[in-house]
């Protein structure tokens, strides 16, 4: 049980991670040389969402570990 677990994890912080990657690279993309005021906001709103995508893929990938990591402990013998 505590495998699929772990797997699950890691599995979502992959599919959230790749989404980040394809957000960013849709969305916010190479920012603009000259760009106006509008164009500013729209870039660094969508690079902000891509980095919040990242951060919480992050998190479920340190997640994964810890769960791993516990139950490999939670399995030792005294």
């Amino acid at each position: 049980m505590g495998n699929k677990i772990t797997r699950s994890l890691l599995l979502g912080a992959l599919l959230l991670a790749v989404t980040a990657i394809i957000y960013n690279a849709v969305f916010a993309g190479i920012p603009y040389q000259d760009p106006s005021r509008e164009q500013l906001m729209s870039y660094a709103r969508h690079s902000r969402v891509s980095a919040v995508i990242m951060f919480a893929s992050a998190g479920l990938g340190l997640s994964a570990l810890f769960s791993a990591a516990c139950r490999k402990f939670a399995r030792r013998k005294p």
